[in-house]
């Protein structure tokens, strides 16, 4: 609701089918707020819908592949 005051305009959200999204107080919530808030649900498997798992599926195949890093800064060093 912070976001649609900030921008005053309405909210389009987009989901994925996580249980915690379908869960009583939500449906509520998306009930009573219609008139500005629009929610999209994905699919329970759509990762061609889903950006990030473009990426996901470039670093699974790279150079980080399969590797744990101590800070943020490391992954970033040519190995």
């Amino acid at each position: 609701m912070a976001v649609h005051k900030r921008l005053g305009r309405p909210v389009v959200l987009v989901w994925d089918n996580l249980n915690r999204h379908l869960c009583a107080e939500m449906a509520a919530f998306i009930a009573a707020n219609t008139l500005w808030l629009t929610v999209v649900a994905l699919p329970s498997y759509a990762p061609e819908l889903n950006p990030v798992e473009g990426l996901w599926s470039v670093l699974k195949g790279g150079q980080i592949a399969n590797r744990a890093f101590d800070d943020v800064d490391l992954t970033l060093k040519p190995s």
